[in-house]
């Protein structure tokens, strides 16, 4: 099975190579409309779910981020506007089920949330993430997560310090997933690295800077 994964695309809408799912980490919203709800309903139903129904891609995971706004304030309307199309699936500390096209069965869970550094949505403490997060089952297959595992991938560029979520890397020691599928941090290691046996990646595919530096992620699943 191919899959691909993105994050932080801050309303950039990039092409998609054909693949079975499509995984969206958080950010997905324009910076220019973020804070206004109407705005960003409508660049969901104008712009984004035109682009969902083209891309050669037969089901998208998405997940939240701090910048999407929408989705932590209004969320039951940004769910009934994705809603008009059936490929695309919103969780928020949830579980799905994919089914895929050789009848294998994989589990995958999505949650939006990041450490506090700022009045941005989908903030809260360590307690709360892992509260929240503590309804994951054990080894599932993919786990999308905005912020990065601390110590893993979240090390941004020419900076040197861990800046990861504590929470999420003891969900992740704790549960064992086979994939964590994180953005957040726009320049972090885009590598593949472990976090005990979890293959982690970070797929932002915007720069500090927000331009275009880095390409959507696609893998090829035994």
């Amino acid at each position: 099975m191919k899959i691909g994964a993105l994050s932080d695309m801050h309303g950039l809408l990039p092409k998609v190579a054909p693949c079975e799912l499509l995984f969206i980490c958080g950010d997905t919203i324009p910076m220019n409309c973020e804070p206004n709800i109407e705005g960003s309903l409508g660049w969901l139903e104008r712009y984004f779910i035109p682009w969902i129904e083209e891309i050669p891609v037969d089901q998208v995971y998405l997940i939240a981020g701090n910048h999407d706004m929408v989705f932590e304030r209004s969320e039951h309307r940004a769910i009934d506007t994705l809603s008009v199309c059936d490929k695309v699936h919103y969780l928020n500390c949830e579980l799905e089920y994919y089914i895929s096209n050789d009848g294998l069965m994989y589990k995958i869970y999505g949650s939006p949330y990041c450490k506090v550094y700022g009045n941005w949505s989908f903030m809260i403490d360590d307690d709360a993430i892992y509260e929240r997060m503590s309804n994951m089952p054990e080894d599932i297959d993919f786990l999308l997560t905005h912020d990065s595992p601390y110590g893993i991938s979240d090390i941004c560029r020419n900076n040197g310090v861990h800046i990861g979520n504590k929470a999420i890397r003891e969900i992740i020691l704790e549960k064992k997933p086979k994939y964590n599928f994180h953005g957040h941090l726009h320049s972090s290691n885009h590598e593949m690295e472990l976090l005990g046996d979890t293959k982690v990646y970070g797929v932002s595919i915007l720069d500090e800077s927000y331009k275009r530096e880095y390409s959507v992620l696609y893998l090829n699943i035994d």
